[in-house]
């Protein structure tokens, strides 16, 4: 995600973010536990924000610092 941010591929972004989802899917599908499930997606999605707000900052101070 944080290169992704850098190198301006934001398609490819959302690219990660669909695959990601399709196999968590699977997997958690066949869990059947509602907790685990819950827990593994909003980590997910939580790292997802965390490496883009990362990239984000680093390349305004890149470009304006």
């Amino acid at each position: 995600m944080f290169y992704f941010v850098i190198s301006e591929h934001f398609d490819a972004i959302g690219f990660l973010l669909a695959a990601k989802s399709i196999f968590l899917f699977g997997n958690l599908k066949e869990a059947k536990d509602r907790n685990l499930t819950q827990y593994v997606l909003i980590g997910t999605l939580l790292s997802f924000e965390l490496a883009t707000a990362v990239g984000v900052l680093v390349e305004f101070c890149w470009n304006f610092c």
